[in-house]
This record gives structure tokens, C-alpha cells and sequence, in this order.
């Protein structure tokens, strides 16, 4: 567990997220949800992200419908993520500014 400070508190967070968060950012912010998923032995597997939209919210991080409801909008980088992958109907896609604020603070503690 590292802690780092957002939003002006103190968060910690676990090798897992991290490893989602250096995911995510790796796949240009916006990613298929199975992109961030970590499978075990015999099939089992667990989300790199957590389920809770509030905690997800706080790293940086929210899931996205291909069909978004009025009043909002895609990012560019999220336009283009949905011409590449037609047939996908959600994905995460991540705050560049706080992801790699996190970032830059896990890689200096």
C-alpha cells in the first residue's frame, strides 16, 4: 500500500490499482474493460479497478457507455477508442492530469 495525497487527503492505494492505473495510462486513458483485468489460476480473476464508481472517481477513473446519455460528451481519445472497437459497449476511461499525478507520486515514494 502506498499513500498519496488527492485532493488534498491522504489515499492509499494497493499494488493492484496501481498496476491499473500504469495500465491505463499505457493504453492511451481510455481501455477495454477486460484490458484492466488480471486472471489467476483455474479462470479466476479479479478488476485491476475497483467497483466502487466513488473510490474509481478518486483515481482517476470512470467506466463509460458507448451510448452516454444527453448533456454528455466523449473526450477525443474516447472517439477514438469507439472507432476502434465497434463492438465494445463499455470501457474505463481515465482523468490524464490525476492518473498521472498519482503516478508521478507513487514513483517518488
Amino acid at each position: 500500500m502506498k499513500t498519496v495525497k488527492v485532493e488534498g487527503r491522504k489515499l492509499r492505494i494497493s499494488a493492484p490499482e496501481i498496476r491499473g492505473l500504469q495500465a491505463i495510462r499505457a493504453l492511451g486513458f481510455v481501455s477495454l474493460l477486460s484490458d484492466l483485468h488480471e486472471t489467476r489460476t483455474g479462470g479466476w480473476g479479479t478488476s485491476l479497478v475497483s467497483s466502487d464508481p466513488d473510490r474509481a472517481a478518486l483515481l482517476g477513473i470512470r467506466k463509460r457507455q458507448r451510448h452516454w446519455r444527453h448533456g454528455e460528451s466523449h473526450s477525443a481519445a474516447a472517439k477514438r477508442f469507439w472507432k476502434d472497437h465497434p463492438r465494445a459497449i463499455y470501457a474505463y476511461e481515465g482523468n490524464r492530469r490525476r492518473i498521472n499525478s498519482i503516478l508521478r507520486q507513487v514513483e517518488t515514494t
